[in-house]
């Protein structure tokens, strides 16, 4: 297919590449495991991940909504991610996954939220303060389950 400087300004051609942009991200968020987590990351890192943040995030939260025992690698994929591109994702994905794994709550969990804090909580102060306060509220209030080690 031959497509010409003009046909890349059309909206039909403009909409068929956020499809297809949207998909990829979809696909590899969908990819994503235990063993997988560092390789996904940086083929996210080879698209405009900073353009599709919204859709970056969009396709974590469904997949942490319909696979939530898997929390803890979606978590591994956003510090890796926030690690290496501070722009790439709102603070609003932080916030929500934090939210998600505080409320199926297991040692693991809590110890994973705490890394994401460490990693994040920087910029949760400066950006979103009021969302990091009702984070802490939470891990307070989880403080004397007799079920957390």
């Amino acid at each position: 297919m031959n497509i010409s400087s003009t046909d890349v300004l059309t909206l039909e051609y403009q909409g068929l590449a956020w499809k297809a942009f949207k998909k990829t991200i979809n696909d590899q968020v969908k990819k994503v495991n235990k063993s997988n987590v560092p390789k996904i990351a940086r083929k996210l890192f080879k698209y405009n991940i900073i353009r599709g943040r919204g859709l970056l995030t969009d396709a974590i939260i469904k997949e942490q909504i319909t696979s939530p025992s898997n929390a803890p690698v979606y978590a591994a994929l956003i510090l890796l991610l926030t690690q290496n591109s501070h722009k790439s994702l709102n603070e609003l994905i932080a916030i929500q996954l934090l939210r998600v794994v505080l409320d199926n709550y297991t040692d693991d969990n809590v110890k994973l939220a705490v890394e994401l804090l460490k990693e994040c909580g920087e910029k949760l102060l400066q950006d979103n303060h009021q969302e990091l306060d009702s984070i802490f509220v939470i891990l307070e209030n989880l403080l004397p389950e007799p079920s957390l080690n």
